[in-house]
């Protein structure tokens, strides 16, 4: 999954979004396509669901983070049947049928979670 990523040199630009791993970013791109059809970085960040949001309270203003409000695909439980996306179903496959440190499903499914979770 983030062999893609690496391919089209989106790693460094999708990960240096505070939260985001190389996993969540390949989840996103997985979902979205090309980037390149996107007029602008907002139309993309837009498309996938998220929305950079600062917390203010008063004259105190919070971190910027990602509200987690994301398209359903990028959110769906990978071990799910019928999952909206081949990159979970094959992650989740990969983690429940490898020979070493072979997961069980519910396994299986926390640690991809942990890992796509912004």
């Amino acid at each position: 999954m983030t062999g893609v990523l690496d391919e089209l040199r989106l790693t460094g630009l999708g990960t240096s979004i505070t939260g985001l791993s190389a996993i969540g970013a390949a989840a996103i791109l997985a979902e979205t396509g090309d980037p390149a059809r996107f007029a602008t970085a907002r139309a993309l960040v837009e498309h996938a669901g998220l929305a950079p949001r600062e917390k203010p309270s008063g004259t105190f203003t919070g971190r910027t983070k990602l509200t987690g409000q994301r398209r359903p695909a990028c959110a769906w439980p990978p071990g799910e049947p019928n999952a909206p996306t081949p990159v979970y179903a094959a992650r989740y496959q990969h983690l429940t049928s490898r020979q070493d440190n072979k997961l069980t499903p519910p396994q299986a499914q926390a640690a991809i979670a942990a890992a796509d979770e912004w």
